[in-house]
């Protein structure tokens, strides 16, 4: 990632050298247009030539290269995320924060984010500013899959809450409570009680 990171920055900066220049030069020839439109009004005025856009984004300004420094001769290495749920399960019992296989959460989690509206929306949904982000209809209309995905993140969320911090004694008053009313019907008639 920090790679990756430092890659971009590059060629952001890259890009806009590049516009900034073509900017420069365009208003040069639009200055020398302008002139000779002006000095001969009797001719027909030659177009001006369009600007073109210059990137505004800045660089993100992040830096791994210390936290990266901490792990020290550690050699860095793709991880995909099946490898991570992997690793969490084999090290649940033996770390003391789970006893249970974590991989249906994966299947779960990759099952949601295939069928339409990402888990994560949450997160985006908190930089969006209320009544600034266009939406196609004011509300959402079947068959859409939100509430579904929704109400399967939470469970999902409380599942894993529950698990990993009741196996260590912690109480998890709410995850419970969720739990009850989201965990799918046991005889198979519903996949989730609230309905």
């Amino acid at each position: 990632m920090h790679e990756n990171i430092q890659d971009s920055n590059q060629r952001l900066a890259r890009h806009r050298r590049a516009a900034r220049k073509r900017l420069a030069k365009i208003r040069a020839a639009n200055g020398g247009i302008a002139r000779r439109n002006a000095e001969q009004p009797s001719k027909a005025p030659l177009p001006l030539h369009p600007e073109p856009y210059v990137p505004r984004l800045a660089p993100s300004g992040l830096d791994l290269s210390a936290t990266i420094a901490e792990f020290g001769a550690l050699t860095p290495q793709a991880l995909t995320v099946v490898e991570t749920v992997d690793a969490l399960t084999n090290l649940g019992p033996e770390k003391g924060f789970s006893n249970e296989d974590l991989t249906p959460m994966y299947h779960l989690y990759r099952g949601l984010s295939a069928r339409g509206i990402h888990p994560s929306f949450a997160v985006y949904e908190s930089y969006l500013l209320h009544g600034h982000f266009v939406r196609t209809a004011p509300d959402l209309g079947p068959p859409a899959m939100t509430s579904a995905i929704w109400e399967s993140v939470l469970y999902m969320t409380a599942f894993l809450a529950g698990r990993l911090l009741t196996d260590n004694g912690h109480p998890t008053p709410i995850a419970d409570a969720l739990c009850e009313r989201l965990a799918p019907e046991p005889d198979g008639s519903a996949a989730w009680r609230s309905r």
